[in-house]
């Protein structure tokens, strides 16, 4: 007796390693349109293979230490504020 469902999909990692980089500028909604699959089935596939979506080469430390000191120059600034100053 087979198993139940539609058979697995095969996603080609590095393509979906490249289209969710930042410099594609691709949404999430639209790469799992063009594959035909859930968003769900997407974010999962990339999860089980290690893709993450990088937005900077600073570590969370850096980036931390940053806001803080931003956040120490002009406390009255709002987020759209800080993220011009990042």
């Amino acid at each position: 007796m087979g198993k139940l469902g539609h058979p697995r999909l095969l996603i080609n990692a590095d393509f979906v390693k490249e289209a969710t980089s930042t410099h594609c500028n691709i949404r999430f909604t639209e790469i799992a349109r063009i594959l035909k699959v859930h968003c769900e089935t997407l974010w999962l596939y990339r999860c089980c293979h290690g893709i993450e979506k990088i937005y900077s080469v600073i570590s969370d430390w850096e980036l931390d230490a940053l806001m803080r000191s931003f956040k120490t120059h002009k406390p009255e600034s709002g987020f759209q504020y800080l993220m011009g100053f990042l």
